[in-house]
């Protein structure tokens, strides 16, 4: 594991939180062990955030129904059944027990200085903007610099409102250059009229306010594929 040089961003998948959650769970670790590795990891990322090392730590949420609904599907698909191993149907079996370890780390491993964000992500999409919507916002906390600017639903609904507009007067100079045409070689096109160009479907959200997740972990369930994971930049 290589930790990422100042102007470098890293992704690390598990990373040093295994101690906490894998080996707790399949008795590869002694039990005083991977209690005295909650204080030892906090340690370890306060070192790096005093050094100024911004950690953003998710976890992503899918209840053990999601999971098998996946699982299944995965098995299912020729192409994609080699993911799905032994292994991971024995730790979808062990659900419980992994969620009682990540209850345990999100409540001792969430500091100020590396707090975690518990994402639900059966939506992929929906994850996928909460994730990036998290580390933006922290990288411009960090930075002090607010870079990025999400357009208001009016500025969207003006925006789409000048494209159908242009659109318009593109067809009507394509009409009328059509008609030009038509005189000359004699032959017969379609007039404006009878050509409907496809109405323009503008973007709706449900409003202008995104949020977050709490920076305040929470109990959930959880969910893992070949076992918990937890995802830090």
């Amino acid at each position: 594991m290589q930790i990422p040089r100042r102007g470098q961003i890293a992704i690390f998948d598990r990373s040093w939180y295994g101690r906490v959650l894998v080996e707790r769970v399949e008795g590869l670790t002694p039990i005083p062990d991977w209690i005295r590795a909650y204080e030892e990891i906090n340690e370890f990322e306060r070192t790096l955030a005093s050094d100024r090392t911004l950690f953003v730590k998710f976890w992503l949420h899918i209840s053990q129904e999601e999971q098998l609904r996946r699982f299944i599907a995965l098995t299912m698909d020729k192409a994609e059944a080699w993911q799905i191993s032994a292994e991971d149907w024995e730790h979808h079996r062990k659900y419980d027990e992994y969620l009682a370890a990540v209850n345990d780390m999100l409540e001792n491993t969430h500091t100020e200085v590396a707090p975690w964000y518990a994402v639900p992500a059966t939506d992929q999409y929906y994850a996928t903007f909460q994730i990036m919507s998290v580390t933006i916002n922290r990288l411009e906390a960090a930075l002090g610099e607010k870079v990025t600017v999400w357009p208001k639903l009016s500025e969207i609904e003006a925006h789409a409102s000048s494209g159908a507009k242009a659109d318009g007067q593109t067809s009507s100079s394509k009409s009328k250059k059509d008609k030009r045409d038509d005189d000359d070689d004699g032959s017969t096109k379609p007039t404006e009229s009878e050509v409907s160009p496809p109405d323009e479907i503008a973007p709706t959200v449900d409003g202008e306010n995104v949020a977050v997740a709490d920076t305040k972990p929470k109990r959930r369930r959880t969910t893992r594929r070949a076992a918990p994971s937890s995802k830090k930049a």
